[in-house]
C-alpha cells in the first residue's frame, strides 16, 4: 500500500539515551509521528529537564522530517507536572491509561 504524502504515520519511540535520539529513531522506522514518555512510566521520580535537552531536542526534530510529537503520559497520573513538562516541550499531552480509569 503506497503511503500518500499527507499521511501521518506514528510509534512510540525509546528516549534512551536522551529524548533528542527520538527524532532519529522515528525516522528511521519511517514514521512522521513520534509519541515519547514525558517522564519514566511506572514511577513517581521525574528528572529535571535542562535547557540544553530541550535544544537538543528541537534540533534534532527540525532535522529529522518527523511532523508531530505526542507525549505519553506516565501510568502514574500527576496533572500539573505533566502539563508543565509538556508545554517547555511545546508538545500536545493525552493521559496514559492501561485501564481507562480516566475516561
Amino acid at each position: 500500500m503506497k503511503r500518500m504524502p499527507d499521511d501521518l504515520l506514528g510509534a512510540h519511540v525509546s528516549t534512551q539515551g536522551g529524548v533528542a535520539e527520538a527524532p532519529a529513531r522515528g525516522t528511521v522506522i519511517g514514521a512522521t509521528v513520534i509519541q515519547v514518555f514525558t517522564k519514566t512510566p511506572n514511577q513517581w521520580r521525574e528528572s529535571t529537564i535542562r535547557d540544553p535537552d530541550i535544544a537538543a531536542f528541537r534540533s534534532s526534530l527540525a532535522g529529522s522530517g518527523i511532523r508531530a510529537v505526542v507525549s505519553h503520559d506516565s501510568y502514574l497520573i500527576t496533572s500539573r507536572p505533566r502539563m508543565r513538562r509538556c508545554a517547555r516541550r511545546a508538545w500536545p499531552h493525552l493521559p496514559a491509561s492501561s485501564s481507562g480509569a480516566e475516561r
